[in-house]
Order: C-alpha cells, then structure tokens, then sequence
C-alpha cells in the first residue's frame, strides 16, 4: 500500500464541507480510501482525530502504519480488504505506539462506499480503548487466576436454587467428580449416587446440615472406578427476610492430603514399631528447637537413663565419644550439616553408663528446607562392638596366617570353592618358580601343574570331598611341575570348612616339597640292597673256608698227620681256606667301600 495523504493540512475542515459537526463529536472520524491499484489516502480527519493521533491543527497527516504494531498490521490491512470485497462494516482494533513510549489500543469501525470504478472509501470511527483495554485484560488476568488457584487448589463451586432445584457447577466441580458437562446430567439423585457407598446414608440425612454451614468430608465414586476424597461446606443465602433464595457452596479434592495423613498415621505406627524391634537406638535431631529425640534403645544399648535431662543436649551426646575420636566425629557431622549433603555416617567409640566404651556406626538422613539449610536430622546409632572385636581378631588371624606363610617352607594354600578361586602363600612362588601373574588362580590352573600319570590319584581325593559330607582333612602325593619344567614330589594336606549342611566351602591346605627326601629314602633303600648281599656274602660265603679250617684243625687235634704228605695236604688245605676267607673279607670290604650314605 502507498504513503497514506501527508499533504493534508489546516485541519482538514475544507474535506468535510457541509460535515463541520464533526468536529464538535467527542470521537475521532477518518476518510479512509482505499484504491484497487492498492493505494491507500486519509482525505479528511476531524478535530478530535487529531487530538487522538497528536497532531496540531496545521501539522501534516503522518503515515500511521509507522504508529500500528508491526504484529497488527497485516490484521488491520486485511480487514480493510475482506470488507471492501464483501461490502460489510469494517471493525477492527490494533495497538500503535504512543509519544510517550507506552502503547495504546484503539477500536474502529466504519462503512464502506464504493468509488466510481476506483476503489472504496470509508467513514472511520476511531476510539481510544486503552484504559477499556486495560480494565479487561485485569478482569481477563483475575479470572484466568482465580480459575488457576481453584485447580491448584483443586477447589469448586456450587450453587443450588432452593424452589427449582436447579444446580449449578463450576469447570472444577466436573474437573473434581471427574465428568463432563455434556455426560453428566446435573441432578440431586445423579450426584447422591457418586457418592460411596459408606458415606451415602450419612450425606442423605446430614445434607441440610451441610448447606447451612456444616462441615462435610466423604469419598466419592469417579466413572473409572477410583476414589476421591473431598471436603465441603455450605451456606445459605436470602433475598430478603424469608426462606433462602438458595445455597451456595465449595468443594475441595482432598485426596491426596487424606491419604497423606492416613498413610503419616501408618508411618507414625510403622515407626514406633520398628523403634521397638530394632536393636539400633534410633535418634531425632531438630535444630529449629534445638531438641534432641533418643529412642528406648538408648538405653538398652548404651545403659543411659531416658529421663537424663542431658539425654536432649547436643553436647551432651560430644562429651559421650572418645576423646581420640571425637575431633574427627564432630568435624564430620558438621561438615555434612553446613554442607549439601543428604546422608552422614561415622564409626567411633561411645562411652556407656557404666564407663565402658562400645564401637558404634552412626547414621543419618539430612532433611533440608528449599534454601538447603539443614532443619532436621533423623538417624540411628548401632553397636558394632562384638562386629569390630571380630574383625580385629581376624585381622589378627590373618596376619599370623601371613607371617606363617612367609615364614615356613611349605606352599600354603585356600581354596574358596564358592568362588572357584586358588590362593597361594609367598613359599608356592618360592617352592615351584611360578609368579602371581600367571595364568588365573582357580583349580584348573593347578591341575595343569599335576604331573598326567598322578593327575588321576589326586583328582581322587578332591572328588572325595565334594561328594562327602563328612571327610575333614586329606593327604595326597604326586608329581607337581615347577616352571623350568621339572617335578617336584610332593606332600599336599589340607583341612575342609564346610556349612552347616555339610556343603565344601573353603579347604587350607600345604604342599610340602619331599623331592630330596625321596631321594634319600631311594639311596637307603639302595644302600640296605649292599648291606642285603654283604650280610648274605658274611654268611654263606665265609663260613664254608671257617668251616673247612675247622675241621682240619680237629683232625690235626685227634691224631695228627701219619705221614709227611698227609700232613702236607692239610697245611696245603689250611692255606688254601685261609687265603679263600682273606678274598671273602676283601670283597666285603669293597662293597662296604662303595656304600654312600647322605647325611
């Protein structure tokens, strides 16, 4: 569209020959025109239109597209158009802004009037509608909150006619029972039969009561099956002295504050239930009121009386922890209340009534307000004594275990058979060459040492085990492969832990390394072998030449030679025996040389 008329000056009063009236109209009149090549020209604009845009009586007509809302102006053009089509009133309002910076909002309206051939003009009447404008959007804002309060609020609005019966609804009250306005039909019977069965008769017979100021609180019945809780009250309203004209009421959906009290109330039982059935001494700490709660356990755990007036002080419960520990405790628990955290546990020592000190674990929730201030503190504290007396003792055990493996020669051994895991004392590295890195510690790695032949043997005695439940203790030998390949004879005894039912858990074991032993049990057996033949030598091979000299010593005794070649042959025989005997004794001396014993 073209510049609109910036020529127009003095008033416009010439444009209006014949119309000098209106001027003296408390509104402002435009010609507008509007031509079929898409021109547009303002040829007349009275006194009060002027005022409207700001100009003096002889200022130029300014282009007032520059004052319309950029975001109204397609809007506005194109009401123009639509009604210069159809030749129907024009009507329209827009937002132009204002000298001072602000917005105003105006309302026009107008007829129009085809040109000969040449387009269309019309009359416009022109009100300023910001404060009208103003007023609505407030009403328009009220109303949008109010209707937002009653559905956060979750709060309807009622209306009963006392001689017709007719009822009336807000959106919240449909929203509440959960019905539309089209399904519903609103009656006294349709809405008595929502409601549950448990609170209908007590609604029948107090209603009246209700209307009149009476406080009610029951379930209804929704189409889908589900239950709502609601709260109401009613009162009456006259026109006039006389009956009441009618009742007027609110409904509020209280659901899920009723099932909030009702499920505190079971958290509250729950509570104080588990308070007695736990053997922690539960605590409760409110900084608002600077009150500290201990729980009956307090006692019985800890032997201080519930009565105590300490038994609420917070520094009471500080001078009860272990000086050693007590710098550590309160760092903690007040870093975690300054800080952002929802959860604190310590373990310290806590002095008890008579004196003695138990171990106790410490723990607690943190309850915050929405700035992240810790307002309360809910926790309970546990003893641990006989758990950390325990663990001291198997730390204890453990180490003694440690210093047994590193000391003794023996390759120590746990199987957890849970885990399938194989651990090894320092002596199996030591004993075999193997490192811990390799291969994977389960009971397949070990079989993989055991030499074939033995494998079987072995495999015997863990079978064995597995498949009793009364087999304790074992002692097995075989061949066990060292990582430069050779064997290494061994010992393995070991010792079953089994559950109550008999079922293997872990089995500890040693392997004792008896390669040289064995050894040395072959060379005695080798040695008794000689010592065998030389006993054998010493009693058949010396005592023939003896015997053969002892019979020749009782002839020579009886009756002597008879003759010189008798009494040769038998020196010849002595001779001949003697030197036999000197070989036999030669050959044991030998054999007895050759006998090695280790030490």
């Amino acid at each position: 569209m073209g510049e609109l008329g910036a020529e127009l000056k003095g008033g416009g009063l010439h444009a209006w020959a014949g119309f000098e009236f209106l001027d003296a109209l408390p509104c402002s009149v435009v010609r507008y025109v509007l031509y079929n090549n898409g021109k547009e020209e303002i040829r007349a604009i009275n006194k009060g239109a002027r005022e409207l845009f700001n100009l003096g009586d002889e200022m130029p007509v300014p282009n007032i597209w520059d004052q319309v809302f950029t975001e109204d102006r397609e809007r506005l053009r194109n009401s123009f158009s639509q009604s210069a089509k159809d030749l129907t009133e024009w009507k329209s309002q827009w937002r132009i802004h204002s000298p001072d910076g602000g917005i105003c909002w105006h309302r026009g309206r107008g007829y129009p009037k085809q040109l000969a051939g040449d387009g269309t003009m019309w009359d416009c009447v022109i009100t300023d509608i910001t404060e009208e404008t103003s007023i609505s959007d407030a009403l328009e804002g009220v109303n949008q909150k109010l209707l937002q309060a009653q559905k956060i609020g979750k709060l309807g609005y009622w209306k009963i006619e006392h001689e017709s019966g007719n009822i009336y609804w807000s959106d919240e009250m449909y929203s509440i029972w959960g019905v539309s306005k089209n399904d519903f039909p609103l009656t006294r019977e349709s809405i008595i039969h929502t409601i549950h069965p448990d609170h209908r008769e007590e609604y029948i017979g107090q209603r009246n009561n209700y209307f009149r100021g009476s406080d009610f609180e029951f379930r209804i019945l929704l189409p889908d099956g589900s239950i709502k809780w609601i709260h109401g009250k009613g009162r009456p309203l006259k026109e006039g002295a006389g009956t009441s004209a009618f009742y007027e009421g609110t409904v509020q959906d209280i659901t899920e504050k009723k099932l909030t009290t009702l499920h505190l109330e079971e958290t509250i039982q729950r509570y104080n239930y588990v308070v007695k059935a736990t053997s922690d001494a539960i605590w409760d700490l409110d900084f608002l009121n600077e009150k500290l709660f201990w729980g009956e356990n307090y006692k019985t755990l800890f032997g201080h009386s519930s009565s105590e007036e300490a038994k609420a002080n917070l520094d009471y419960w500080e001078s009860m922890i272990r000086a050693e520990d007590r710098s550590r405790v309160m760092k903690s628990f007040y870093g975690a209340i300054e800080g952002s955290e929802e959860h604190w546990e310590e373990e310290y020592q806590f002095e008890k009534g008579d004196g003695q000190f138990a171990w106790v674990r410490d723990r607690a929730f943190i309850i915050r307000n929405a700035a992240g201030k810790a307002i309360r503190m809910v926790g309970s504290m546990q003893d641990i004594t006989d758990v950390v007396l325990a663990v001291e003792e198997i730390r204890k055990s453990n180490e003694r275990f440690a210093k047994v493996a590193e000391a003794t020669n023996d390759a120590i051994w746990d199987w957890d058979l849970q885990r399938d895991y194989l651990y090894h004392g320092p002596g199996y590295y030591k004993l075999f060459g193997h490192k811990p890195e390799d291969g994977k510690h389960t009971i397949e790695s070990w079989k993989q040492f055991v030499h074939p032949d033995d494998l079987g043997k072995a495999m015997e005695e863990v079978d064995e085990i597995n498949s009793s439940k009364d087999k304790t203790y074992f002692v097995s030998e075989y061949r066990y492969k060292k990582s430069d390949g050779s064997y290494a004879n061994i010992i393995d005894r070991g010792s079953v832990i089994r559950d109550t039912d008999g079922v293997p858990l872990r089995i500890i074991g040693a392997m004792q390394d008896v390669t040289e032993r064995k050894v040395y049990i072959q060379a005695l057996l080798d040695q008794n072998k000689k010592l065998q033949e030389i006993a054998w030598i010493q009693s058949h091979l010396v005592r023939a030449p003896v015997a053969r000299i002892m019979g020749l010593v009782e002839m020579l005794k009886a009756k002597g030679p008879e003759s010189d070649g008798e009494r040769e042959f038998v020196l010849d025989e002595i001779l001949n025996s003697a030197q036999e005997f000197d070989q036999v004794i030669r050959e044991i001396s030998q054999k007895a040389a050759a006998i090695k014993v280790k030490p």
